[in-house]
Protein backbone atom coordinates (compact mmCIF):
# COMPACT_ATOMS: atom_id res chain seq x y z
CA UNK A 1 0.00 0.00 0.00
CA UNK A 2 1.17 3.41 -0.81
CA UNK A 3 1.68 6.08 1.46
CA UNK A 4 -0.60 9.50 0.38
CA UNK A 5 0.97 12.21 -0.84
CA UNK A 6 1.46 14.86 2.28
CA UNK A 7 -0.98 18.12 1.80
CA UNK A 8 0.90 21.35 0.51
CA UNK A 9 -2.03 23.35 0.50
CA UNK A 10 -5.82 23.80 0.95
CA UNK A 11 -8.27 25.86 -0.96
CA UNK A 12 -11.69 26.63 0.10
CA UNK A 13 -14.36 28.53 -2.06
CA UNK A 14 -15.26 31.56 -0.27
CA UNK A 15 -19.04 31.61 -1.18
CA UNK A 16 -21.79 29.55 0.62
CA UNK A 17 -18.60 28.22 2.04
CA UNK A 18 -16.91 30.59 3.92
CA UNK A 19 -19.76 33.26 4.07
CA UNK A 20 -22.77 34.27 1.40
CA UNK A 21 -23.78 37.82 -0.30
CA UNK A 22 -25.88 39.73 2.11
CA UNK A 23 -27.59 41.18 -0.82
CA UNK A 24 -28.41 40.35 -5.23
CA UNK A 25 -25.43 39.29 -7.05
CA UNK A 26 -25.55 40.28 -10.66
CA UNK A 27 -25.79 36.90 -11.83
CA UNK A 28 -29.22 36.33 -9.40
CA UNK A 29 -30.59 39.49 -11.28
CA UNK A 30 -30.50 38.20 -14.83
CA UNK A 31 -31.29 34.86 -13.49
CA UNK A 32 -34.34 36.62 -12.46
CA UNK A 33 -35.08 38.65 -15.94
CA UNK A 34 -34.15 35.76 -18.15
CA UNK A 35 -36.57 33.60 -19.82
CA UNK A 36 -34.49 30.70 -19.71
CA UNK A 37 -35.15 27.80 -16.83
CA UNK A 38 -33.10 29.40 -13.72
CA UNK A 39 -30.45 26.53 -13.16
CA UNK A 40 -29.70 26.73 -17.06
CA UNK A 41 -29.94 30.53 -17.28
CA UNK A 42 -27.35 30.80 -13.90
CA UNK A 43 -25.21 28.14 -15.53
CA UNK A 44 -25.12 30.47 -19.06
CA UNK A 45 -24.72 33.89 -16.65
CA UNK A 46 -22.01 32.25 -15.28
CA UNK A 47 -19.99 30.58 -17.67
CA UNK A 48 -19.61 34.38 -19.82
CA UNK A 49 -19.80 36.56 -16.91
CA UNK A 50 -17.16 35.38 -14.72
CA UNK A 51 -14.74 34.86 -17.48
CA UNK A 52 -15.32 38.98 -18.66
CA UNK A 53 -14.20 42.01 -17.31
CA UNK A 54 -16.28 45.23 -17.44
CA UNK A 55 -13.55 47.19 -17.64
CA UNK A 56 -11.74 46.29 -20.53
CA UNK A 57 -14.70 44.27 -22.40
CA UNK A 58 -17.39 47.33 -23.20
CA UNK A 59 -20.03 44.35 -25.03
CA UNK A 60 -19.83 42.19 -22.10
CA UNK A 61 -23.28 43.44 -21.01
CA UNK A 62 -24.57 42.36 -24.59
CA UNK A 63 -22.98 39.11 -25.51
CA UNK A 64 -24.35 37.77 -21.47
CA UNK A 65 -27.76 39.45 -22.55
CA UNK A 66 -27.56 37.56 -25.91
CA UNK A 67 -27.05 34.83 -24.37
CA UNK A 68 -29.53 34.69 -21.67
CA UNK A 69 -32.54 36.12 -24.33
CA UNK A 70 -32.56 39.25 -22.33
CA UNK A 71 -33.04 42.47 -24.05
CA UNK A 72 -29.47 44.84 -23.55
CA UNK A 73 -31.73 47.66 -22.24
CA UNK A 74 -32.25 45.65 -19.31
CA UNK A 75 -28.76 44.92 -18.40
CA UNK A 76 -28.65 45.96 -14.41
CA UNK A 77 -26.65 48.80 -14.85
CA UNK A 78 -27.33 50.13 -11.66
CA UNK A 79 -26.28 47.21 -10.18
CA UNK A 80 -24.44 47.65 -6.65
CA UNK A 81 -22.05 45.02 -5.87
CA UNK A 82 -23.79 43.35 -2.08
CA UNK A 83 -21.59 42.92 0.62
CA UNK A 84 -20.64 39.68 1.81
CA UNK A 85 -21.51 38.40 5.23
CA UNK A 86 -18.86 36.20 6.33
CA UNK A 87 -20.45 32.76 8.42
CA UNK A 88 -19.92 32.93 12.43
CA UNK A 89 -16.53 30.78 13.25
CA UNK A 90 -15.51 31.00 9.43
CA UNK A 91 -12.25 33.52 10.19
CA UNK A 92 -11.20 30.97 13.19
CA UNK A 93 -11.62 28.17 11.29
CA UNK A 94 -9.69 29.42 8.26
CA UNK A 95 -6.78 30.12 10.70
CA UNK A 96 -7.06 26.85 12.57
CA UNK A 97 -6.58 24.92 9.46
CA UNK A 98 -3.81 27.58 8.39
CA UNK A 99 -1.53 26.61 11.37
CA UNK A 100 -1.07 22.93 9.65
CA UNK A 101 -1.02 23.81 6.13
CA UNK A 102 -1.28 27.22 4.02
CA UNK A 103 -4.56 28.20 2.89
CA UNK A 104 -5.78 29.89 -0.44
CA UNK A 105 -9.95 30.89 -1.26
CA UNK A 106 -10.91 31.06 -3.98
CA UNK A 107 -14.08 33.05 -5.32
CA UNK A 108 -15.56 32.49 -8.81
CA UNK A 109 -17.79 36.31 -7.81
CA UNK A 110 -17.97 37.96 -11.27
CA UNK A 111 -15.95 41.33 -12.00
CA UNK A 112 -19.07 43.26 -11.29
CA UNK A 113 -19.58 42.29 -7.47
CA UNK A 114 -16.12 41.76 -6.77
Amino acid sequence: MSTPAPVRLVSLDVGYTLGEPSGTTLTQRLVELSPLPARQAKKVAQQILHALDPRSDAPAPQTVCAALRIAPSAFPQDHCPPGFALWPGAVEAVARIARVVPVVTLSNVSHWDE
